[in-house]
């Protein structure tokens, strides 16, 4: 008699095993692609959301920002109106630009041009005499220099449209970034007659340039802030904004001027998301962001409950298939059982039916096999006893030919 020997099986070798194992993975990934997509789908949607808003937000700051650069613009009219300036006299304008100046903080300083673009007068905030006094004289169209091109231009745009506009670009003064507003100054008598050129500075890096944002309200984790070309920070406004915050870096070296476009930075190493777009009157950008903690707290808390869905359908595809696996478990072992009594020759052993699938058909199946066998095996130790006990008497049975 042979005997059977088997190589000791791993955990995945087992049939339970392996319907447990597929009921867990079914249960499993239907559930993990549902959810990358919900993520997925969400996340884009919170994006959007954002953007959208803060769009919204961008046009009003920019419009805002257009608006007080023309309301700057009314009130430098307004000033070049007045018979003071009219006159071209030295200290009669320098006298109305500092009374300009106590009511209008927002400006830095003003200069006074003849057509020539020779310097008649100049005014500062800080009233220096000797600041004020050695730009008298200075002939602007003159010289080579890039730094006053701006200026050049812009002087030469006012002789010739007579209506006041902004420097293309802004200006370093004495270490600080100005932008500059050009207006013509008319003749008194003579009403349609350009006499002068006057030119004021703004200071784009003082508590000056938030005064052009403060009146712009922002969300409470929103940020709004205004930088130059290369992100050098002009003005910032938001209750999660750091102090002090001087410069950002931004991705977009290509950055258009005629368009809006989504942006992502660090701050003190804190992620925002938002777009950028340009402050064409003030030759910079314009930033709108969130920090994307706080633009994905929804989607987190979401995270947290897709997790315990997932461990809920670990747990349900866990003993479901379980219970499936150890059913069929059952019946292959009583099946595989029987089979091994049957290789010892134990024909007297019957496999156990239950049910009616498959399962229950080969048991039946192997059951008939061995009632066969045990059929075979009584008429061949009869014809032993018979041919035994003639075999004893010398009587054998006669042979058929046939």
């Amino acid at each position: 008699m042979q005997k059977t020997t088997g190589k000791t099986k791993s955990w995945s070798d087992k049939f339970g095993n392996k319907i447990m194992a597929a009921a867990v993975v079914s249960a499993i990934i239907p559930v993990l692609l549902l959810g990358f997509l919900v993520v997925h789908k969400l996340r884009t949607d919170l994006i959007k959301q954002a953007l959208s808003s803060q769009k919204t937000f961008s046009y009003a700051v920019t419009s805002g920002v257009d608006a007080l650069i023309e309301s700057f613009k009314k009130q430098l009219e307004m000033l070049a109106g007045l018979p003071e300036i009219q006159s071209m006299e030295k200290d009669r304008q320098v006298e109305a630009m500092h009374d300009f100046f106590s009511f209008n903080p927002v400006f830095y300083s003003i200069i006074i041009y003849d057509t020539d673009s020779y310097v008649k007068s100049a005014a500062y905030r800080n009233r220096e005499e000797h600041q004020q006094n050695k730009y008298i004289g200075r002939h602007l169209l003159s010289g080579k220099s890039e730094v006053n091109l701006p200026a050049k231009e812009a002087f030469k745009a006012v002789l010739k449209s007579k209506k006041p506009l902004v420097a293309d670009s802004t200006m370093m003064v004495q270490g600080e970034r100005m932008l500059l507003i050009f207006l013509p100054i008319f003749d008194f008598v003579a009403s349609n007659k350009i006499i002068g050129v006057l030119s004021c500075a703004i200071n784009l890096e003082g508590p000056e340039m938030n005064q052009l944002i403060s009146g712009f309200k922002v969300s409470e984790n929103e940020i709004m802030l205004l930088t130059d070309l290369s992100g050098k920070v002009m003005a910032g406004k938001g209750n999660v904004l750091p102090e002090g915050l001087k410069q950002i870096k931004t991705v977009h070296k290509d950055f258009s001027f005629s368009e809006i476009t989504p942006v992502d930075f660090e701050i003190n190493q804190n992620r925002y998301i938002g777009i950028i777009s340009p402050a064409k009157a003030l030759n910079g950008y314009l930033l709108a962001a969130k920090p994307s903690d706080i633009i994905f707290d929804f989607l987190h808390s979401m995270l947290l409950d897709l997790f315990i869905i997932l461990f809920v359908a670990v747990v349900i595809s866990v003993g479901f298939g379980y219970v499936i696996s150890k059913h069929l478990a059952d019946k292959i072992n009583s099946l595989l059982e029987g089979i091994r009594k049957v290789s010892a020759g134990i024909i007297s052993h019957r496999v156990e039916i239950k049910g009616a699938d498959e399962l229950s058909d080969a048991g039946d199946a192997l059951n008939k096999m061995i009632d066969s066998l045990e059929k075979h095996r009584m008429i061949d130790e009869s014809w032993n006893e018979i041919w035994k006990s003639a075999n004893n008497k010398g009587e054998l049975p006669e042979q058929n030919d046939e």
